[in-house]
């Protein structure tokens, strides 16, 4: 499905990080332990200064905690300007890796002279193995589940050495906080 921008945009805005997609509903209600009720929600309500939203902004630089993990409270504070969440990525003297919502990418930079044959790559739904010519370069298992068959690798040159990247499908919209299990 389509992502809905503007939605997702209120939804971040609000301190509930998400990626919005298909129909989007937006709803108000009254409660106070006794009564509940539907309130109107006006075109006004949803504008960038609304009440609800400046309040929920304050209780965002306060850093209160909205209902949502560490995590979430996390990517909610260091959005820019609208733009998504920043997902957390990582770099090690062996590799570097980042990731979407959909994917998560792996570069490990190798010698000049590395061949794709030299290379072997053991992916599976959650663990992946490398190695260069039998010396094992990364291997443990996988912070969550990927689709071993919808991920692939290539090898690249990059300056004066090569690069081996390995694409891998998440098999949920799960946000990692590592590449591994720790």
């Amino acid at each position: 499905l389509p992502r809905i921008p503007r939605a997702s945009k209120i939804a971040l805005e609000v301190g509930r990080p998400s990626d919005v997609r298909g129909d989007a509903f937006f709803g108000r209600v009254f409660d106070d332990q006794e009564n509940w009720d539907r309130v109107n929600f006006t075109l006004d309500d949803v504008k960038s200064d609304a009440k609800w939203i400046t309040t929920a902004k304050e209780l965002k630089k306060k850093n209160v905690d909205m209902g949502g993990d560490a995590l979430k409270l996390k990517q909610m504070l260091a959005s820019r300007g609208g733009q998504e969440p920043a997902m957390p990525e990582g770099k090690s003297e062996k590799y570097s890796w980042k990731q979407s919502s959909d994917d998560v990418e792996v570069t490990i930079p190798v010698d000049s002279k590395v061949r794709s044959k030299d290379v072997k790559v053991d992916l599976k739904s959650k663990s992946l193995a490398i190695s260069v010519n039998n010396n094992c370069l990364i291997s443990g298992d996988l912070f969550s589940v990927v689709r071993a068959s919808e991920s692939n690798w290539s090898m690249s040159t990059e300056g004066n050495g090569k690069e081996i990247s390995i694409m891998m499908e998440k098999a949920a919209e799960k946000t990692w906080s590592s590449l591994f299990k720790e």
